[in-house]
């Protein structure tokens, strides 16, 4: 028999931090290509292409505690965002700026470092 699915909403592509970095990951994964999982930083809808959970320990010191959606560092690899539980290394994302093109890697700290920060975080609830 056939079965009809409800239609994916574009707010359902919207990240909640305060999940485990492994939810977070499966989420960015789910909604690539279409309708591609967002998050708001200072007014923008920035789109993740790209994520994998890490350990966070190895990443900062222990004694720094970032709060869900809070950018702790950005390195040569990405941008490592603290989520509810451990920390997601963000390697493909998008900025509406400029041409708006997708940011990899180093490209993420040599193009937006203005805006993708460490200590900038991003929206932490889903409206």
């Amino acid at each position: 028999s056939i079965s009809i699915a409800r239609k994916i909403t574009k707010q359902e592509a919207a990240i909640n931090w305060h999940q485990d970095a492994n939810q977070v990951a499966r989420h960015i994964r789910s909604f690539n290509p279409d309708p591609v999982a967002f998050s708001c930083l200072d007014n923008l809808n920035i789109k993740f292409w790209q994520a994998t959970p890490i350990d966070s320990s190895h990443i900062y010191k222990a004694d720094i505690a970032g709060q869900p959606g809070e950018i702790l560092q950005v390195t040569k690899q990405g941008a490592v965002i603290a989520c509810g539980t451990g920390a997601l290394l963000v390697t493909a994302l998008q900025v509406p700026l400029g041409k708006g093109s997708v940011l990899t890697g180093h490209e993420i700290r040599n193009a937006r470092g203005n805006v993708i920060c460490p200590g900038a975080r991003f929206s932490p609830v889903v409206s």
